[in-house]
C-alpha cells in the first residue's frame, strides 16, 4: 500500500513540512527561531532538513513574524498564544488534505536520520506516527508526522479548550516509534 494514497479517491496525499516558530519564546527572551546553530538560523537549518523530505516547507508564524519575513510560505497562527496546537490547527484548516511533517524551532540537535526514521515508521492508518519520548513521558508530539484523519479531531480537541499535542496523542490511534538516542529531543529555551 502506498502511505501516500489517499484510499478513497485514488490520490496523492501531499506532505507539507511545519517549522514551528510562531510562540511569544518568553523564557529565551528573542526569537528562538533566529538561533544561529548550524551556520544559518535555525528556521532555515530546519527548512532544509524538511525540503528533501516534503512537497513543501511552512514556517508557523505569529503576528510579529509574519509582518518581518519575507518567506514565502508563511502560515499566520488563526489562534495567536495558543502554543503548538494552534499553528497545527492553522495548518491542517489551510491545507486539509495535506499530511504534515512537523517540528518545532528549538531543537538543535535534529538532524536527517530522525527525520527520516520517522517517514520511514511512518503509518498512514493512524492519525499520527511519533516517538515516544526517550525520557517516557509519553509521546513526542512536535517531531511527528500528522495524517489529514487529524485535522478534524484536532479543531474538536482545540475547541474544547484543550491545547496540549502530547495528550492529543495520547487520547488518539498513533503510531510510536522508539526514540533516536542522544540529545535529538533536547530543546533550548534559555
Amino acid at each position: 500500500m502506498n502511505p501516500d494514497a489517499d484510499l478513497a479517491s485514488g490520490r496523492l496525499i501531499p506532505l507539507y513540512g511545519l517549522v514551528l516558530m510562531g510562540g511569544q519564546s518568553r523564557r529565551m527572551g528573542r526569537d528562538k527561531s533566529g538561533i544561529v546553530y548550524h551556520q544559518k538560523p535555525q528556521r532555515e537549518h530546519l527548512t532544509d532538513l524538511l525540503a528533501p523530505l516534503c512537497e513543501r516547507v511552512y514556517w508557523s508564524v505569529n503576528q510579529s513574524q509574519f509582518n518581518q519575513f519575507t518567506y514565502s510560505h508563511l502560515l499566520l497562527d488563526n489562534q495567536p498564544d495558543s502554543g503548538p496546537l494552534g499553528g497545527l490547527v492553522t495548518a491542517f484548516q489551510t491545507y486539509p488534505n495535506a499530511a504534515w511533517l512537523v517540528v518545532p524551532c528549538d531543537l538543535p540537535n535534529l538532524d536527517t536520520p530522525t527525520l527520516s526514521a520517522l517517514l520511514m515508521g511512518r503509518n498512514p492508518s493512524a492519525i499520527a506516527t511519533a516517538f515516544w519520548d526517550s525520557d517516557h513521558r509519553g509521546p513526542e508530539p512536535l517531531v511527528s508526522l500528522w495524517e489529514p484523519t487529524a485535522g478534524p479531531l484536532l479543531t474538536h480537541f482545540y475547541q474544547s479548550g484543550q491545547r496540549s499535542p502530547r495528550r492529543f496523542l495520547l487520547d488518539h490511534n498513533v503510531h510510536l516509534l522508539t526514540a533516536p538516542g542522544g540529545r535529538v529531543f533536547e530543546n533550548v529555551n534559555e
